[in-house]
């Protein structure tokens, strides 16, 4: 965890926020009420990850991942790990 404490405060020095993604809305509100460093958002539709190339349809599950987005939402990088569902 103290990796994910040291990019929070990277991005806020660069004026950029970090956020989780979940595919189901459940584990989102227990992020939140258990009070952690970034807000969690639920994608219950899967639309998001979907878009992102992130959803594992066949495995019914996300990918873990984790993707840079400038301030104008153009992707900049991604994590070595982030095996797109797409490649």
């Amino acid at each position: 965890m103290h990796r994910m404490a040291a990019l929070q405060r990277d991005a806020q020095g660069r004026g950029a926020r970090v956020v989780g993604l979940v595919a189901d809305a459940g584990p989102a509100r227990e992020a939140v009420a258990g009070g952690g460093a970034w807000p969690v958002l639920g994608d219950p539709s899967r639309d998001v990850l979907s878009a992102l190339g992130l959803w594992r349809a066949d495995a019914g599950i996300a990918t873990p991942s984790l993707l840079v987005f400038d301030r104008f939402g153009t992707e900049r990088g991604a994590s070595p790990d982030a095996m797109r569902a797409s490649a």
